[in-house]
């Protein structure tokens, strides 16, 4: 919530609705080992996601986030090197401890 209004609405129901849909990989976590389940869009500035998800959310990337980090922090060459979505259900993982990522 800290970048709230970033996203529209509309574009925010449309990712969630696809998130449901999506395809989510499991494995163990880096952080503690402990089951994750993901559904990778970006690695090393390549897409890898396929279907809707990675349509809907590229765009938001690319035309509302990348310009907000850009001029956040000065960096005008900043790029989207990695971007995936987590799921979180009952039953399944529920959260995610502090960490730093590393690529």
């Amino acid at each position: 919530h800290v970048l709230h209004g970033l996203v529209s609405p509309g574009s925010l129901a449309a990712l969630r609705e696809a998130a449901r849909e999506a395809m989510f990989e499991s494995e163990g976590d880096t952080v503690d080992g402990s089951a994750t389940y993901l559904a990778p869009l970006i690695e090393s500035g390549r897409v890898v996601g396929r279907g809707p998800l990675t349509r809907l959310a590229q765009p938001v990337l690319e035309e509302r986030v990348l310009p907000y980090v850009r001029e956040r922090t000065g960096c005008g060459g900043a790029v989207v090197c990695d971007a995936l979505v987590r799921r979180y259900l009952p039953g399944e993982r529920l959260g995610l401890s502090a960490h730093f990522d590393v690529s």
